[in-house]
């Protein structure tokens, strides 16, 4: 069976979405970007968690392993191939060898550079066909995947949006946030073009912000550790007034005083990254103006504070650019126009 396959690998989560011919249907699913050495016998997989063994090797990844991408703007290692090649094989079949046409993503930087572009596509993506075993259950059985990448492609990472609403991209100019675990790109695409005056890079991804406001909080008030800021900061997307600390021992000053210590810091936060357009002078009062990416989730409301109740911020941002690579994809190869909007949304694996 033919498979077209979008993977987005960045430095917190792996996401993957794939068309389906037959069903005309769009599934997307993640896992986090992580991989440590694994054995087929083990019988307590975590969730979000699969066994793997590629090039000769076996690796625990996802969830439940123990070493995490690396914290520098390339992607070329291989922690990323390793998840590629999963979330691949978690799309193809069992029964028979799929002929698989993929895209994938890489940093802005790094694709205006030619060779860095095709150096990366041909290290992620292997020629030839490929096999893997995969175990994805602590008492499931080990399956061989066969597939072959019958055609293999890169794509610039933001520009996800203007794929996913060509007619609306088109003499048009839009700007894209996208905040990831690491990065903060900012990218300015004129008419699908990338004007690389205008875009830049910065280190105010995610990982960063929950650093730093776990640090200051502790100062303020008492220890608290990445994890738990960062569930603070989880459980506040669907309830803002949640977004604070909650003692074992009931303290309402505490909670109170921790909200507004919190929502100051975000706020100031977003303030910055106005700051950083600013300085790079885009037009921010005539142009379009998207967030993409997971951390984009937890500023939503300091963003429409900021940037104005016109921007563009994305139900599941963390999925916009591997859904606008599969649209183009697809579009390109099948002369389909899928409905990317209204995949099916999924953190279990396929």
């Amino acid at each position: 069976m033919e498979r077209y396959i979008a993977v987005d690998c960045g430095k917190g989560n792996t996401k993957i979405a794939v068309y389906n011919q037959e069903k005309k249907a769009t599934k997307t699913f993640r896992f986090p970007t992580r991989f440590s050495d694994g054995l087929f016998e083990d019988d307590a997989i975590e969730a979000d968690t699969m066994i793997v063994e590629a090039f000769g090797h076996i690796y625990k990844v996802g969830n439940g392993a123990k070493g995490a991408a690396d914290l520098v703007t390339s992607k070329m290692s291989e922690i990323h191939r390793i998840c590629t090649l999963a979330g691949i094989g978690l799309c193809v079949s069992t029964k028979e060898q799929d002929q698989v046409t993929v895209v994938i993503g890489i940093p802005v930087e790094e694709f205006k550079n030619i060779e860095k572009r095709q150096e990366y596509k041909n290290y992620i993506l292997p020629d030839g066909p490929v096999e893997i075993r995969m175990k994805m259950k602590s008492e499931g059985e080990v399956v061989t995947k066969r597939f072959e990448i019958k055609a293999k492609y890169v794509y610039a990472e933001s520009a996800g949006v203007t794929y996913l609403d060509p007619a609306g991209s088109k003499d048009a100019m839009i700007g894209v946030i996208d905040l990831g675990n690491l990065n903060m790109n900012a990218t300015v695409w004129d008419n699908f073009e990338l004007d690389d005056a205008l875009s830049f890079t910065d280190e105010m991804g995610g990982n960063l912000l929950v650093s730093e406001l776990s640090q200051q909080i502790s100062s303020e008030f008492s220890r608290v550790n990445e994890a738990y800021m960062l569930k603070v900061l989880v459980r506040g997307i669907e309830d803002p007034s949640m977004r604070k600390l909650i003692p074992q021992n009931p303290n309402p000053e505490i909670e109170e005083r921790s909200k507004k210590f919190i929502d100051d810091f975000l706020l100031d936060y977003v303030r910055q990254i106005k700051r950083k357009c600013d300085a790079k002078r885009w037009s921010l009062d005539f142009m379009k103006l998207a967030f993409i990416g997971g951390t984009a989730k937890l500023l939503k409301n300091e963003i429409r504070q900021v940037f104005g109740e016109n921007v563009t911020i994305y139900d599941e941002p963390e999925y916009v650019n591997v859904l606008g690579f599969l649209k183009r994809l697809c579009a390109n190869k099948l002369g389909v126009v899928i409905a990317a909007d209204a995949a099916e949304k999924t953190e279990k694996k396929a």
